[in-house]
């Protein structure tokens, strides 16, 4: 299961440039905990600028 949240997160980043509030709100979690998985599954929250 955890592997699974690991992906849909990673997931769930790209589809919002890497905009922890909108990954937070989709995954109905604060974005502290979602800071908290990105660093726990080593993943990179990088925002795309136009």
């Amino acid at each position: 299961m955890e592997e699974v949240s690991n992906y849909y997160l990673a997931y769930l980043l790209e589809k919002y440039s890497g905009n922890r509030l909108k990954a937070a709100q989709a995954l109905g979690i604060s974005e502290r905990n979602v800071y908290r998985l990105i660093k726990k599954y080593g993943l990179h929250a990088q925002r795309q600028h136009l």
